[in-house]
């Protein structure tokens, strides 16, 4: 009984390629499923004392590049903030600028808007859930800006949800 289910197994591992590595699979590496491993939130508060068109950090990619599936902003201000996000490669060049008007606060309670989606931006991935996202190289920079002078007082919040690989 014991040589039967040893032999049904090394069949079963034979039929799945496991255990036999021909000549031409011998070299191969195979395909592993990346996940992210350290999930990261880059939040950024402009007040009335920010200057306009300057650039802000709001998350750095890791080692081995980052996936961004999520951005958004909102402000307390009663006037429409012109903002971005912006993508720096390692070498400073920007990669991508996505341009959005922050809507006044209009009550309490306002939500915040998306800075990614498919009525925002065109040419992104899309992931299985038909979401899209921003992938990061190794080193790349999120930053977020805005060029409408902000009232006394009053923010404009502009957070990234990112995942490091």
């Amino acid at each position: 009984m014991k040589s039967i289910l040893s032999a049904v197994l090394i069949g079963l591992g034979l039929g799945l390629g496991l255990g036999l590595a021909l000549p031409t699979q011998a070299a191969v590496t195979a395909n592993s499923f990346i996940t992210p491993q350290i999930p990261g939130v880059g939040t950024v508060q402009f007040t009335s004392g920010s200057p306009e068109n300057s650039s802000v950090t709001a998350y750095t990619a890791g080692a081995n590049g980052a996936r961004c599936n999520a951005a958004f902003a909102t402000t307390d201000d009663t006037v429409a903030h012109f903002s971005f996000l912006q993508i720096f490669s390692t070498g400073g060049l920007r990669r991508i600028s996505i341009a959005v008007t922050v809507a006044a606060q209009t009550g309490q309670g306002t939500p915040s808007q998306p800075l990614i989606g498919p009525s925002i931006t065109t040419g992104l991935p899309v992931d299985q859930y038909g979401n899209q996202y921003i992938t990061l190289a190794a080193g790349d920079v999120l930053k977020f800006a805005f060029d409408t002078p902000i009232g006394s007082g009053h923010f404009l919040w502009m957070s990234a949800m990112c995942d490091d690989y």
